[in-house]
């Protein structure tokens, strides 16, 4: 007796049944998923540390208060980036300890960037080297400060900022610097 004839509409077939790979499927569909959601969540965290990072730095053009006299632009595809460290506790430090005043630079470091970019040389100038510090613009006031004989290297910071402290590392070296952080 065949199978419609019991009235069940459906055709026996003779040949073996092909079962679904239901495991194998659905490891696939939960690794793509896994995979998928680390992707996203990655790319969040590193677009939020990113954008804090981002927005933690400012920057201020001292080319004005830098003037002429400089030594030359070497344009040979190498760059030298002084790195300044300050003791400030304004703003957010300030959570840190008592501000003592004028912010002096506590680090400081000369980094050359070699053409090819392919290497850096970096070189650390103590705070307390004793050095001939140019005449700066006071960062605060505005006012000329007079050049200084045997001067602490980390009072250029104090007394004109950055771009006193720029001015006294390129007479200092010799050296132009193409950037400051």
């Amino acid at each position: 007796m065949s199978e419609q004839s019991r009235g069940t509409g459906r055709i026996r077939g003779t040949g073996s049944r092909r079962r679904k790979p239901a495991r194998r499927h659905r490891a696939k569909v939960i690794a793509a998923w896994t995979v998928a959601g680390v992707v996203v969540v990655g790319g969040a965290g590193l677009g939020y540390a990113y954008m804090a990072l981002d927005g933690n730095l400012s920057s201020i053009d001292i080319d004005a208060k830098l003037g002429t006299d400089r030594p030359d632009d070497v344009d040979d595809g190498s760059q030298d980036i002084l790195v300044l460290g300050s003791d400030s506790r304004s703003g957010d430090n300030g959570e840190y300890g008592q501000d003592e005043g004028a912010a002096r630079s506590d680090t400081a470091m000369v980094v050359h960037v070699d053409k090819g970019h392919k290497s850096a040389s970096v070189v650390s100038i103590p705070r307390d080297t004793l050095i001939e510090r140019p005449a700066c613009e006071s960062d605060t006031t505005g006012e000329q400060v007079p050049a200084e004989h045997r001067a602490m290297f980390n009072t250029a910071y104090e007394v004109g900022g950055p771009a006193c402290a720029v001015k006294t590392v390129e007479s200092m070296s010799g050296i132009r610097m193409d950037h400051y952080l």
